[in-house]
């Protein structure tokens, strides 16, 4: 299942609020996010709320990773893999993981974000996504660089590349 943006064809509130939280987090507008996030929590805990919840977290995953707010984000992103995996969405588990082995990467925690990111790469493969394999197999090898593991790094890059 391939995920796609808010657009501006349906008219319903609820679209019409995520084409504006879109804009929003590409302005960087935080009082609206922090709202948005906010938001999110609740609508996670509903089963009625997985379709807002879902596309809430696709979108402000990567404005989330840019404030910083990586430790108060990552909880979020866990829940909406639980939601996926569940609900069976290859494509949206994949997705959140990969943010997620982002998210544990750029605090240097890298045996979490491997973790994360294999398990993505899963996903990804069984969603019939191969660009979201590629990007979680080089996310991977850009870890074992970081692990000064060089010559590993180039063979999972290769790999990812083939």
């Amino acid at each position: 299942m391939a995920i796609e943006p808010a657009s501006t064809c349906d008219s319903s509130p609820y679209r019409q609020n995520l084409i504006a939280l879109q804009s929003e987090a590409a302005r960087r507008e935080w009082p609206l996010l922090e709202r948005a996030v906010h938001s999110l929590g609740y609508a996670l805990k509903l089963d009625s709320g997985w379709a807002t919840s879902r596309e809430m977290l696709l979108i402000l995953s990567p404005e989330l990773e840019r404030t910083g707010l990586r430790d108060e984000w990552a909880p979020y992103l866990a829940r909406g893999v639980e939601h996926g995996i569940a609900r069976e969405e290859w494509a949206t588990a994949a997705e959140l993981l990969l943010q997620l082995g982002l998210l544990h990467q750029l605090v240097g925690e890298y045996a979490q974000a491997m973790e994360h990111l294999r398990k993505a790469n899963v996903f990804f493969k069984r969603a019939n996504d191969g660009l979201g394999q590629c990007r979680a197999k080089l996310r991977v090898a850009f870890i074992a660089y970081l692990n000064e593991e060089r010559i590993n790094a180039s063979e999972l890059a290769r790999e990812a590349l083939i």
